[in-house]
């Protein structure tokens, strides 16, 4: 795993006010193995570019909504990581490698058991050893918190199913600027 070094630390612990969470899951003792995120499915979307990562162990997905190559493009990255503590160590590299003062922890969404978000448009959170970033590539801006609020609970069944078990992600995220009668026609 990357590591941090100290004077980034120091200022990242102090803005992030990591005491308050690191280390905090209520699924400590559970960690999911082969989260197999390659196998997201989302309804309306086709799988642009796929690409493996190795420390941790992670995958990554641009996805492109329809055959609309530039404007409506997502990102997703799930990592795995060995257990509670490494993934905040992770999630807070994630942070750092953010170019944004707007990013804030979540304290009110039920997301993850640490979430950190720029509005609708940029999600990282842990839940358990599974850090996930979600966040808009394209130039139309995508309402995303339905997504990431899915991925969230797909890690929770798994969860619920044991460590070992294997689960296929289908999900049925919605763009912020569609229309209700749109948004029907996606779910």
């Amino acid at each position: 795993m990357p590591s941090i070094p100290n004077e980034h630390r120091q200022y990242l612990e102090e803005r992030y006010n990591v005491r308050a969470w690191f280390g905090k899951s209520r699924y400590a003792r559970t960690p999911i193995r082969q989260f197999a995120a390659e196998t997201l499915h989302l309804q309306g979307w086709k799988r642009h570019r796929m690409w493996r990562e190795s420390n941790p162990p992670g995958v990554g997905l641009i996805l492109r909504q329809h055959d609309n190559v530039l404007e409506q493009i997502m990102a997703i990255t799930v990592w795995e990581c060995d257990d509670v503590d490494a993934a905040h160590e992770y999630l807070l590299f994630a942070l750092m490698q953010v170019q944004s003062m707007a990013i804030e922890r979540d304290r009110v969404s039920e997301i993850g058991d640490v979430l950190f978000r720029l509005n609708d448009t940029f999600f990282v959170f842990a839940r358990a050893n599974i850090v996930v970033l979600v966040r808009n590539v394209g130039s139309h801006v995508l309402g995303i918190a339905e997504l990431a609020n899915t991925l969230d609970l797909a890690i929770m069944r798994r969860l619920a199913l044991g460590p070992q078990a294997s689960l296929e992600l289908s999900v049925t995220p919605a763009p912020a600027a569609a229309s209700e009668a749109e948004t029907e026609s996606l779910t």
